[in-house]
């Protein structure tokens, strides 16, 4: 006989999905959190750096790195994190001012991409193309006008769509 869970249905953005269930903020800020890119080691699989002027110059040649997250992201800094195409993990954290998201094309490794606030950024179609994605979630689009781009979806397992439409 199957076991039925009775246990009330998580939500689809609870901190499981999201996967912050094994990330530990406080840890991250003391092992993986850089104000420059070239701090970050060169053998560093997780980072943490948002943009402050060109603080973020060199960080493509981190091709170790695995999970990255990164705030302030503008359009030179968005093109500077394709170039990491090992990448499997990318929180673009707020705000994400960048205008065009193709330059993530690159990035075949990535399986999990959340972007919060991009405030720019009309048309997420791309990120359909980008093949081993599964978790797509995205907070506060400002200029997403409806979801019928997620018709074609099918690959992904979880989508996330909250906030200000």
């Amino acid at each position: 006989m199957q076991e039925v869970d009775t246990s009330p249905l998580e939500s689809a953005l609870n901190a499981r999905f999201r996967g912050h269930v094994d990330r530990d903020l406080s840890e991250w800020r003391e092992k993986h959190a850089y104000k420059e890119a070239h701090d970050i080691p060169v053998h560093a699989t997780k980072a943490w750096i948002g943009r402050q002027k060109l603080n973020y110059r060199g960080l493509g040649e981190r091709n170790n790195l695995r999970h990255l997250i990164s705030g302030n992201i503008d359009q030179p800094f968005l093109v500077e994190i394709a170039k990491l195409t090992n990448l499997e993990r990318l929180e673009l954290e707020w705000p994400v001012v960048a205008k065009d998201l193709t330059p993530l094309l690159g990035l075949e490794q990535l399986t999990f991409l959340s972007i919060d606030s991009p405030r720019n950024i009309a048309d997420f179609r791309a990120l359909l193309e980008l093949p081993a994605l599964r978790t797509l979630i995205i907070t506060n689009p400002k200029r997403m006008a409806d979801l019928d781009w997620l018709r074609e979806a099918h690959h992904l397992e979880v989508i996330g769509i909250e906030g200000g439409m």
